[in-house]
């Protein structure tokens, strides 16, 4: 690949190996919108200010083509001149100015109509699919254990665990911030005799985890989750990738 961009907001394995680095503001200082069905328009606004000398890529992407094919092609200013321009055909009321209908979308935070009326025809009988349940995968030592990742509510799959305010956000049940946790049934903790706080190195043939222990009755004995993301620290620009930033 001769050239290698990267818009990522903060640096990460991608921007440590690109040639040019664009950095783009979060979700959180950014305007979109999305469609989750049929009849239902979502708009996004920014909660915040941007925190840095960032821009949206959608705007680099606007001004490039400008640059190139012309103001005829590319009318709009910037991404948010774009947005407002398609959004004036998504909520339309006779006789209401369009400042008028953008605004009401900005309050409401998006613009969808009346429900649709149930259908009365049946749904189509879905087929008769049968699954035999899995089997575990078997436990070798008397130290073993199954060991899983989900997803929080902050991070999801791990997307916005370089955020340090996000890392701040306590999580809704052990009220835990930046730091991650590995949970564990309390009667394999007091046969163990493992306490709350205490570090754990959890080890398999993929690599090793290393986190304080939480004894929590919500997940069967042998089975020992851990939230994925949580205390990712923001990784350093490296002394390559800082030269780079525009």
């Amino acid at each position: 690949v001769p050239l290698v961009v990267s818009f990522a907001s903060l640096p990460d394995e991608t921007s440590e190996l690109a040639g040019l680095i664009l950095p783009s503001p979060t979700f959180l200082e950014s305007w979109g919108d999305y469609r989750p069905r049929r009849g239902v328009e979502g708009l996004l606004q920014p909660v915040m200010g941007p925190l840095f000398d960032t821009r949206p890529m959608e705007d680099l992407l606007i001004s490039t083509g400008r640059k190139l094919a012309g103001e005829r092609i590319f009318p709009w200013e910037n991404f948010h001149g774009l947005l407002r321009r398609s959004w004036e055909g998504k909520a339309k009321k006779p006789g209401t100015p369009a400042e008028a209908l953008w605004q009401e979308s900005l309050q409401r935070g998006g613009a969808w109509g009346p429900p649709s009326p149930p259908s009365a025809k049946p749904p189509a009988p879905l087929a008769d699919l049968n699954f035999s349940p899995p089997s575990p995968p078997a436990r070798k030592g008397e130290k073993a254990f199954h060991f899983f990742a989900y997803p929080t509510l902050q991070f999801f799959d791990g997307r916005s665990a370089g955020l340090p305010f996000l890392q701040e956000l306590p999580d809704p049940l052990t009220e835990i911030t930046w730091g991650g946790w590995v949970e564990i049934d309390p009667q394999t903790a007091r046969e163990r005799g493992i306490e709350k706080g205490d570090l754990l190195i959890l080890r398999s043939p993929h690599g090793e985890v290393k986190a304080p222990a939480y004894p929590y009755p919500a997940f069967p004995q042998g089975c020992w989750p851990c939230p994925s993301a949580r205390g990712i620290r923001p990784r350093a620009p490296s002394s390559r990738a800082s030269r780079k930033t525009r």
